[in-house]
This record gives structure tokens, C-alpha cells and sequence, in this order.
């Protein structure tokens, strides 16, 4: 993930706080936007001028990679939903609080569906 940093009154610090990527990956965009790589603080530097394209890169690259980590998990639960702790499972032990996201998540799932199905519906009314 990234991590935003004030190193100074004209410089800012998007810190690199997952050490699994490789910087490498997001070197083209950084540098487009005027950010140079510094190795000791394993970040890129920029000028606080450019700091709305900053936020939006920090936004959407964090975005992106809490999707592919979420995407990821699923999978794996997809494929054998008896080797991880959730709340649907017998050997779960989790806190009050990964139940309630559980909770949550089906819920979305639940109103996801059911809005798909009155996009059908009102899509046959249409057609009518």
C-alpha cells in the first residue's frame, strides 16, 4: 500500500509500506507525475505543487491492490471454504467484529441480487 508522508514545506513523501511490491511496477506513473524512487526511504519524493495527482495516484493504486488482495481471499475461499477461519465455518473462533463484516459482505451480496433481479424485471416491462 501507499503511504502519504509531508518530508518537508515542498516535498512529500508517497512511502511504499508494502515491501512484497516491487516499486518497479509503479516507476512509470510516479515519474510522469514528477516522482523520483528513493531507495533509503523506500518511497518516491514529489513537489507539493502536483499533490491532487498524488492523492489520486495513492488512491487509486490502494484501491486496486485492496482489490486484487480481496479477490485473492475469495478465490482461495471459493476452492476450499473448510480451510479458512470465517464465521460460516465450524472451526471459526473470530471476533465480534469479522462476524459483523461477514454479516455485512453477505448483505451486499444478498442486495446485489436482488437488485439484478428487478433489473430484469423492469427490463421485460420495457420490452413489453
Amino acid at each position: 500500500m501507499f503511504n502519504k508522508i509531508q518530508y518537508s514545506d515542498t516535498k512529500v513523501l508517497v512511502e511504499l509500506t508494502d515491501h512484497s511490491l516491487n516499486h518497479e511496477l509503479y516507476e512509470p506513473v510516479a515519474r510522469k507525475i514528477g516522482g523520483v524512487w528513493n531507495k533509503t526511504l523506500n518511497g518516491w519524493m514529489f513537489d507539493t505543487r502536483n499533490e491532487d495527482k498524488i492523492d489520486e495516484f495513492i488512491k487509486k493504486q490502494n484501491r486496486t491492490i485492496a482489490e486484487s488482495q480481496n479477490k485473492e481471499y475469495y478465490t482461495k475461499f471459493s476452492e476450499k471454504p473448510d480451510t479458512y477461519n470465517t464465521p460460516s465455518s465450524t472451526s471459526s473462533r473470530s471476533s465480534t467484529g469479522i462476524n459483523e463484516a461477514f454479516d455485512l459482505i453477505q448483505e451486499l451480496f444478498d442486495r446485489v441480487s436482488d437488485l439484478e433481479k428487478m433489473v430484469e424485471e423492469m427490463s421485460r416491462k420495457q420490452k413489453r
